[in-house]
Parts: structure tokens; sequence; C-alpha cells
């Protein structure tokens, strides 16, 4: 996880600039909003709001698989 919200594999020894923050994004329409998305430089994860969670829990899997 911390590879795909961050691109790095270790803390950094003097901790991170601004902490990490997820955001519950509803504003995602058709097939992007079933994709989480991650903004390195400002280490945040936006996670789409769904109905089904098989479908979201194996697209984000797969993200973090591709991601690391």
């Amino acid at each position: 996880m911390l590879v795909f919200l961050t691109g790095l594999e270790s803390i950094p020894t003097t901790g991170f600039r601004e902490l990490p923050s997820i955001v519950f994004d509803h504003t995602l329409t058709g097939e992007a909003a079933a994709i989480p998305f991650v903004n390195t430089c400002i280490l945040q994860l936006r996670l789409p709001l769904v109905q089904d969670y098989d479908r979201f829990m194996s697209t984000f899997d797969e993200c973090l698989s591709h991601g690391s």
C-alpha cells in the first residue's frame, strides 16, 4: 500500500511533509467510477463509492498489484 500511495519502498527517515489522506469520491461516473486513484504528489488516495464491494475489492487488488 505504501508503494501504491507514495511510490516509496519505505517511510523517509524525516517522515512525510504532509500526512497521507483518503478521499471517498462520488463524482466519478462510468468505468472510472470503480477504479481507485492515487496522487503521489500530495499523498492522496481517492476511493470510489460503489455499490458492489466484491467488484471494488477486485479492482483495488489489481491496482495494488500493478502499482507496486
